[in-house]
């Protein structure tokens, strides 16, 4: 009956308010790419931040092709990487509080008799077990504290019989399951013929020359000549793309910002004919620290790489945008419609990431496929590391407890020496628990509420409250609609102040949680992103006040 009720307590108590953890500190790295590969055709968007002074930046990546080049939008990767981010663990069943319950119980049991003095102990166990209910549910434990240690009394001093012991602790469970339940309803060349360029266009933020060269030190030349200044360490390693037959894009970027800040404009995507998927990382490597890169790989199955982990692996579901997305982590969900252009037909999705040092970014990062196998690895909340080593710590001891008193049982003799056993068992199970915790990975979390359902709510009414002033207004360019929608931010704070999926203020971006302004034959649309980084946009609505009750 005791194991019956205990999760009827743990479940009345988490019905009241879920809440979901999403880790608090978001780590963006240095480097992102998306690799797709399909029959020896590589998909190759990158994604790179920029730190220096001024607004005029130039950035040379080398293929092994000539590539088609287009623009990513910019919430591409923020999507990739909530799709593919970790499960956060924090709500771990407390089993070593129903553990401790059944020891506790036990021991009364077998010790507390009509018709004997009463003992300081049986006080203390009835505490305790009153202690351990406390993580399942407060008002069950504050019942235990006072109905437990009298019906213990009253056993001892003949008026009740020892199974009133198991009776107190059903009348608490049951009525603290009742009350939980009550309250949870209420609530052209310059170095001549030595360089040639394949193509100049604008791509974006980006200008691109797209280059192919015989003498790499015409190549040089020509970088320094145009604006990309090559370190002279670079000389090396561009000869050895040039003896490859590799092109060079060569990308200039302007911003607005003239100060010494990290910027990561919009990503762009190369594709091109390749042998073998690869990432090109000497170049990058000249003259650079450590780099964390992360690198989205799409391909005919699991994809591996020198100095990289797998943070993630599994086959990719591709859907159509549901009404109330839930951004499960048991699945990889392709529903972004970018992501979905880009890497329809792929088998299987892997995450890797690396922290490379100078000496690992000598080669570039090719890319091997292996059998099929998932991986998907969990991370703890402090709350829930805390309580999966409770529980491993109280189930060592418990476990030892038993064995021992098994033993005791068939060896009337050794029972003298159960305390000191009792005694070890318990240090050894602080150890593992002290262990269990140690070796759990953890993060700093932040906990919310029903965030699927409230970040969809916020951006129909932030949809509303646009599509109403706007036919007030009648604005029809995107300088207007962005005006009008930094009005309702002023006035509707609570719509956008955060983004309760990735964190920090909703801010225009195609990713989850966010949204777009996107211009069409009937005006300037408003265009939302659900947890699976599905797009949903309003049809123009008449006659709808979203300010009236």
């Amino acid at each position: 009956m005791l194991l019956l009720f205990l999760p009827l307590a743990a479940l009345a108590d988490g019905m009241v308010i879920p809440t979901i953890a999403y880790p608090a500190k978001i780590t963006i790295p240095d480097q992102r790419a998306l690799i797709c590969y399909t029959n020896g055709t590589e998909r190759l968007a990158i994604e790179t931040r920029f730190v220096g002074e001024g607004t005029n930046f130039a950035w040379v990546v080398p293929l092994p092709g000539k590539p088609v080049i287009e623009e990513a939008t910019s919430g591409l990767f923020t999507t990739l990487d909530y799709i593919f981010r970790p499960t956060v663990i924090h709500n771990v069943i407390p089993l070593y509080a129903i553990l401790l319950v059944c020891l506790g119980v036990a021991y009364l049991l077998l010790h507390v008799r009509r018709n004997t003095p009463p003992r300081i102990s049986d006080t203390l166990i009835s505490v305790l077990v009153a202690l351990a209910v406390l993580p399942l549910s407060a008002f069950v434990a504050i019942l235990l504290l006072v109905l437990l240690p009298y019906v213990v009394w009253r056993v001892r001093t003949n008026r009740e019989g020892p199974w009133a012991i198991l009776g107190a602790l059903f009348l608490a469970f049951f009525f603290g399951g009742m009350m939980l339940s009550t309250l949870g309803t209420a609530g052209m060349g310059m170095a001549g013929t030595r360089v040639s360029i394949l193509s100049r266009e604008t791509v974006g933020v980006y200008d691109t020359t797209t280059l192919a060269a015989k003498d790499p030190r015409a190549l040089v030349e020509w970088l320094n000549d145009n604006g990309y200044v090559a370190p002279p360490a670079a000389g090396e390693v561009i000869s050895n793309y040039v003896k490859r037959g590799w092109v060079f894009v060569a990308t200039k970027l302007h911003r607005d910002s003239t100060g010494r800040t990290i910027g990561s404009p919009h990503p762009l995507c190369f594709t091109f004919q390749t042998d073998k998927a690869i990432y090109p990382m000497q170049l990058t490597g000249v003259g650079n620290t450590n780099l964390i890169v992360e690198l989205f790989v799409f391909g005919p199955s699991r994809a591996e790489a020198s100095h990289f982990k797998v943070e993630r692996c599994g086959a990719p579901f591709f859907q159509e945008p549901q009404e109330f997305s839930r951004g499960s982590t048991a699945q990889i969900r392709i529903v972004h419609p970018l992501l979905r252009k880009w890497v329809a037909g792929s088998s299987i999705a892997t995450k890797l990431s690396a922290d490379l040092k100078p000496g690992m970014m000598k080669e570039d990062i090719e890319l091997r496929w292996l059998p099929f196998a998932e991986v998907r690895h969990n991370i703890y909340s402090y709350q829930g590391a805390l309580i999966f080593s409770a529980n491993c710590g109280v189930g060592v001891f418990a476990s030892c407890l038993l064995l021992a008193s098994i033993v005791t049982a068939f060896k009337p003799d050794w029972q003298p020496r159960l305390k000191k056993v009792a005694g070890l068992v318990a240090v050894a199970g602080v150890v593992v628990a002290a262990l269990a915790f140690v070796a759990v990975p953890k993060t700093v979390v932040r906990l919310t509420n029903h965030p699927y359902l409230r970040s969809q709510l916020n951006l129909r009414g932030l949809a509303y409250l646009y599509e109403d002033d706007i036919q007030t207004n009648h604005a029809s360019s995107l300088a207007e609609s962005r005006a009008i929608l930094k009005t309702i931010k002023v006035s509707e704070p609570k719509l956008t102040a955060e983004n309760l999926l990735l964190g920090g203020p909703i801010r225009e971006e195609d990713s989850p949680g966010n949204y777009v302004l996107r211009e069409s034959t009937n005006g300037v649309e408003f265009v939302w992103f659900d947890a699976d980084g599905g797009e949903h946009n309003l049809e123009r609505k008449h006659n709808i006040n979203p300010r009236s009750p």
